[in-house]
């Protein structure tokens, strides 16, 4: 939950850029604020903030800092509640849909994300983003006609939609419907030709049709076009190990970590697929520890670590480390069924001498 809290605040730095002209108390309740967003205080922010609000309630970049403190409390119901009243206020806002999108997301809590953005629509019939997001959250609710019905009268609204054309050729291609999903990227993309998204996607729907070299100039210039190439080279890769294909998986996660992402999680997924493939087993060892001191109690990272470590030949290590593992998941955990699977598979090693 450390590393969402850390994705708040970030989102939190949006509100300097606007809460700037010192000619009012509420002006300094908003700094003191993002500050102690900051600082992780959230009791504080929502204290702050809501002075502020007293004095302005209709500025859009304090119901932000509301819903974020919210949000770093752990209340996500409220949360989405004060990022719909900002999007009320501001519905040409696309970073607001980005932190009410994700703080929903990472919850898989897609009925509220429903339920917010139908209540938008409301407030503004017709508006393209709010259509394309409410498409968003009911294709994660897997209904898929109403989603696809939406995707559809978002770009109706406004045809240089982006979020809408990459949702919509997505669920086209889950539906192996390819030749209308190359249709969507290529009209999109005559539209905003460096449009980095898309091209992700476009090389996604040749990879699935087998055009491997295709596919791969579109990566490729996704990765030219791009303002973030190492946010880029990450989706690349992931698209990639999508459809089981390893190395350029490696290539495209090394590419990350050479401009400048060296998060946990390009640490971690990289030396993961090393050991999938079972090669530069020294190299991904560097890389998972790595990740490890960033994060020392991820047990998906100790788990990879944990697996190097038994192709290594260290068999007694990754046992131990895995039972380490299973102190830290409980029982009920997403993880603990397969981190169970992983110490059986190094207990029954022929060099290992204990057993379950």
């Amino acid at each position: 939950m450390r590393a969402l809290r850390r994705t708040f605040i970030c989102f939190a730095l949006v509100g300097t850029f606007v809460i700037d002209t010192p000619h009012c108390s509420d002006v300094d309740h908003g700094r003191r604020a993002i500050y102690y967003l900051q600082e992780a205080k959230f009791e504080r922010a929502l204290t702050a903030v809501g002075r502020a609000l007293r004095q302005r309630l209709d500025d859009p970049q304090l119901h932000l800092i509301a819903g974020l403190a919210h949000l770093g409390l752990e209340d996500i119901e409220s949360g989405v509640e004060a990022l719909s009243r900002a999007l009320v206020l501001d519905p040409d806002n696309v970073e607001l849909y980005d932190v009410l999108r994700d703080a929903c997301l990472r919850q898989e809590r897609f009925d509220l994300a429903r339920d917010a953005f139908a209540s938008l629509r409301h407030h503004h019939p017709g508006h393209s983003h709010i259509l394309a997001h409410l498409g968003w959250a009911h294709l994660h609710l897997e209904e898929i006609d109403l989603a696809t019905e939406l995707f559809e009268a978002a770009i109706a609204a406004d045809s240089v939609a982006s979020f809408a054309h990459v949702q919509l050729s997505r669920l086209y291609l889950q539906q192996k419907r390819f030749d209308e999903a190359v249709a969507v990227l290529k009209n999109a993309l005559e539209i905003a030709p460096n449009n980095q998204h898309l091209l992700v996607i476009l090389g996604e729907s040749q990879l699935q049709q087998g055009g491997l070299e295709a596919a791969e100039r579109s990566f490729v210039s996704a990765l030219e076009k791009s303002p973030d190439p190492s946010l880029t080279a990450v989706h690349i890769a992931r698209t990639y190990y999508k459809y089981d294909m390893r190395l350029m998986t490696i290539h495209y996660y090394e590419e990350a970590l050479a401009r400048g992402d060296s998060t946990a999680l390009v640490l971690n997924n990289l030396a993961w697929t090393y050991a999938e493939e079972g090669i530069e087993l020294e190299r991904a060892t560097d890389l998972s520890y790595l990740a490890i001191k960033r994060e020392s109690d991820n047990v998906v990272y100790l788990d990879t670590l944990a697996e190097l470590l038994y192709q290594k030949g260290r068999i007694a290590h990754a046992i131990a480390l895995m039972q380490h593992c299973l102190e830290l998941e409980s029982e009920d955990g997403q993880h603990y069924a397969y981190l169970q699977k992983q110490l059986q598979k190094f207990q029954h090693h022929p060099t290992s001498s204990v057993r379950m």
